[in-house]
């Protein structure tokens, strides 16, 4: 049985091509601002979420090994 992020990745896929077509096929437009528009939600997600890590992250310490002390 396929782990649950191996169902999500392959929902992604299929699915948001899928939703892209059906939204193509009922109300029709040009391409080009759909894609421009897409890959400014994904760059502006893409950026909170470093900006998230990059906020909420700590650093790791070094501790030292048994051998060494």
């Amino acid at each position: 049985m396929p782990a649950p992020n191996e169902y999500y990745a392959l929902s992604l896929l299929f699915l948001t091509p899928l939703a892209l077509v059906i939204t193509q096929l009922a109300h029709p437009s040009e391409p080009g601002p759909l894609l421009l528009d897409r890959g400014l939600e994904t760059l502006i997600g893409a950026l909170a979420g470093i900006a998230v890590v990059l906020a909420t992250h700590e650093p790791a310490t070094l501790v030292p090994s048994a051998d060494e002390t």
